[in-house]
């Protein structure tokens, strides 16, 4: 069975408006059940479900192969600009110090 083609960036961000929609509908009553919502927003079930049920999008979840925080990450940043900003640009073994 051929797999099916991955959504685009705009299709996720359409997808991502769409559940926002449908879950605020949810809560304000205008649609009563999540069966409905799935059909009029044409959502994947399970995604919708989910969502209702507190997890995060993918774009929101932060990779596992990150090793940094995302503080210690802007720190890192921080500390990295304000060097250029002096004129001396860290090195490789200074930002891996870091880090």
């Amino acid at each position: 069975m051929p797999r099916k083609p991955r959504k685009t960036k705009q299709e996720l961000i359409e997808q991502e408006g769409r559940i926002e929609c449908a879950i605020r509908d949810l809560k304000n009553g205008k649609i009563s059940n999540i069966e409905q919502a799935i059909h009029a927003y044409n959502l994947p079930p399970q995604t919708l479900r989910d969502r209702l049920k507190g997890h995060p999008s993918r774009a929101e979840l932060r990779n596992h192969n990150h090793r940094l925080s995302e503080r210690q990450e802007k720190a890192l940043i921080g500390w990295i600009v304000s060097l250029d900003i002096r004129g001396a640009p860290p090195r490789y073994f200074q930002v891996r110090e870091m880090a």
